[in-house]
């Protein structure tokens, strides 16, 4: 149940005023005297009082000076749908309309039953003294008191005032009221045993009416005790539901677990394929390699060389024939040229003659001796060279030996190494270049998909995903899981859901019930103490024992019915606390235990051992764990989607650093109960929604 806004028209010392909250914090602040403590009158009245009636609780709010009534029209959101809640304590009209449907109700107790079905709004006392948390109520220690009494107080009674430890200490005190003046005759403040004969028939008439009290309370222990029996049947239903749920939640993660290793089975198994085959083209290309292997150290020049010696053999016979077939045809017997000797000399000197005119004028002698070879070669044969044909028929001879000589060296060695030709042995020399190269590429691709990894440690992951195969597989078979569709999943998790709804609604019912019973308790104190003065006018001694054995009786009964909502209680405090409790101490403590009786102890990792709070937790973290614990007791008392808490200015002893912890934990808490606190400080502005009093 959400609080979005609260109108007031007429009410204390508003005579107008609108105030719209958010759904997490939000800040009311004024200075003091201004009217905080009256919008907290005003949530009581809008939700709790019946605008027909005008008692003196209704009329102490109506505005200062003023003779009509007030009225309050509050705005909220429960379970998706907007609600007006309208009060008018002078026409004495109630109207809760329903926005969203168009219902509305007009009559005062359906308007309180659905406020208390929709936000857990039971009465004034139980809102006022658990979801108000009032300014000083922190300061547990400044009060000497420990925060499991503290809390007792809260879940057992509702306040301080109504509590068993009050109960209790009645008890004793009614116990030594009882005995007091018994044995010493007259006495100055005597006994109520001394006073019971005066008062006979009075006590009577007022047993009488504690009696129907007392029936009461008892059909509530009778509700109760069935209640708890079709708790226990609503239980064993849940366990079984919850527990076919989990099965099937875990057979679809083993499923999925199963799919994924499958998958890893099957890549890692082609991955070994794809390697065997590329293995068995590496051995092939190694056998190609050996075969080749001869020709990869061959010296090719040497071959290409004989071959372009024969060939530059040959073109020179074709010249040679050709020029003998032109001297047969011109009749030419000697045929003369001018010899090349004298030309390479000759142009040398002239050179070296020239170079005289840029280097040294001594080279200038190579010009004389050009003339003097030049001289010389006019009267000599050495300026032309003589060919006949027999010459050059000689030479031809000559020149088709060295070819023969040359053919059967290379004819040699081409039938050596199996080949016909010089290019035939240059493509093997290729061919096993290329194979080298594949060879090579082959290897890449192998230690490319091993990825740093050996075939053999492949080989082992797919024996150990088989491994794990088997393990999910054996983990089906026994916890004798099945497979579910989505709709039976979720089928089973709405069962869960509405039974555990259902449950946590009776605990409440359960732990409203025990509250009642252990607050409604002082009736049979009562009808003790009163049928115990009647029978002590006709027998003082032995009613005065008597009643003191009922009295302990009571005792040991409200101690088990203390208990027994304690123990409802605990692991509630226990999961909220835990939440903040590593925070709350910086570190120091994180696991809690609450005893029986509401005792608190924390464990110390220092000291290996459970202490108590008080007198090692610092005050700020007490406080703070006692603001955590009366958030966890409002979740538990008001089951509606954001419970209201309210409070008025509880943090004014705090220093910075334990206000900056609490603003977090407010932040926290937040996200589950709508929170509005009341102060007279800006410091709180960034807390939340701020609003000013005007």
């Amino acid at each position: 149940m959400f609080i979005k806004s609260l109108e007031l028209n007429n009410f204390k010392r508003f005579k107008d005023l609108k105030l719209e909250f958010s759904g997490d914090i939000t800040v009311i602040k004024g200075p003091n005297e201004q009217g905080k403590s009256s919008v907290v009158q005003a949530f009581i009245a809008a939700i709790f009082y019946d605008s027909a009636k005008s008692n003196e609780d209704i009329k102490k709010l109506q505005a200062w000076g003023s003779e009509k009534l007030y009225s309050i029209i509050l705005g909220f959101e429960a379970q998706g749908e907007d609600y007006i809640l309208e009060k008018d304590f002078e026409q004495k009209k109630i109207s809760l309309k329903n926005e969203t449907t168009e219902e509305t109700i007009d009559d005062y107790k359906e308007v309180s039953k659905k406020l208390n079905q929709l936000g857990g709004y039971q009465s004034p006392e139980l809102f006022f003294n658990t979801a108000c948390v009032k300014q000083g109520e922190l300061a547990v220690l400044d009060k000497k008191q420990t925060i499991s009494e503290a809390l007792g107080d809260i879940v057992s009674g509702g306040g301080a005032s109504i509590s068993l430890r009050s109960i209790f200490k009645r008890i004793e005190k009614a116990q030594d009221d009882l005995k007091r003046g018994l044995g010493r005759g007259l006495a100055k403040n005597p006994g109520i045993l001394l006073r019971l004969q005066g008062d006979l028939e009075k006590n009577s008439r007022e047993l009488e009416a504690k009696r129907r009290i007392f029936e009461e309370e008892d059909k509530a222990r009778q509700k109760l005790t069935s209640m708890l029996s079709e708790r226990e049947a609503l239980k064993e239903s849940f366990d079984v539901k919850d527990r076919m749920y989990k099965n099937a939640i875990a057979y679809f993660e083993i499923s999925k677990v199963l799919e994924g290793l499958n998958s890893e089975h099957d890549i890692l198994r082609k991955k070994i394929d794809i390697m065997r085959e590329l293995e068995s083209q590496r051995s092939d290309i190694k056998r190609n390699l050996e075969s080749l292997r001869e020709f990869a150290s061959i010296d090719l020049k040497k071959y290409t060389g004989l071959a372009e010696d024969l060939e530059n053999l040959s073109n020179e016979i074709s010249r040679i024939e050709d020029e003998i077939k032109e001297m047969k045809k011109r009749g030419i017997k000697v045929r003369e040229t001018i010899n090349p000797r004298f030309l390479i000399s000759g142009g040398i000197l002239l050179v070296l003659g020239f170079l005289g005119t840029i280097i040294h004028p001594a080279l200038f002698f190579s010009w004389a001796l050009f003339g003097i070879l030049s001289f010389w070669a006019g009267f000599s044969k050495f300026f032309f060279s003589r060919m006949t044909q027999k010459k050059l028929q000689g030479k031809l001879s000559e020149i088709r030996d060295e070819i023969r000589g040359k053919g059967d060296i290379l004819k040699k060695e081409l039938t050596l190494f199996r080949v016909g030709s010089v290019d035939e042995i240059e493509q093997k020399k290729k061919e096993f270049h290329d194979q080298e190269i594949k060879l090579g590429n082959i290897s890449s691709k192998i230690e490319g998909m091993l990825g740093g990894e050996t075939k053999e440690s492949v080989t082992e992951r797919i024996k150990e995903v088989e491994k794990r195969i088997a393990i999910e597989e054996v983990k089906i078979k026994e916890q004798k899981l099945r497979p579910s569709s989505r709709e039976e999943q979720a089928t089973l998790e709405r069962d869960v859901e509405r039974l555990q709804k259902k449950l946590f609604q009776m605990d409440r019912q359960v732990i409203e019930l025990e509250t009642l019973i252990s607050r409604e308790s002082a009736p049979r104190e009562d009808i003790v103490r009163f049928e115990e003065k009647i029978f002590s006018i006709q027998e003082e001694l032995k009613g005065a024992r008597n009643k003191e054995r009922v009295f302990t009786v009571l005792s040991e009964t409200l101690y088990e019915a203390q208990q027994k909502t304690f123990s409802s209680t605990r692991k509630i405090l226990e999961e909220y606390i835990s939440e903040f409790l590593s925070e709350i101490t910086e570190g120091k403590y994180s696991e809690i235990f609450i005893k029986p009786g509401m005792k608190i102890k924390v464990f110390s990792n220092e000291k290996g051992e459970e202490i108590e709070p008080e007198g090692n937790l610092s005050q700020g973290a007490l406080e703070q764990l006692y603001l955590v614990a009366r958030f966890a007791l409002i979740s538990m008392l008001y089951q509606s989607a954001r419970p209201l808490v309210i409070l008025d200015d509880p943090f004014g002893n705090f220093d910075q650093k334990r206000k900056a912890k609490v603003r977090q934990i407010l932040k926290r808490l937040s996200q589950n109960f709508q929170i509005i606190l009341l102060t007279c400080s800006d410091e709180y502005d960034k807390w939340g929604k701020a609003v000013m009093l005007n």
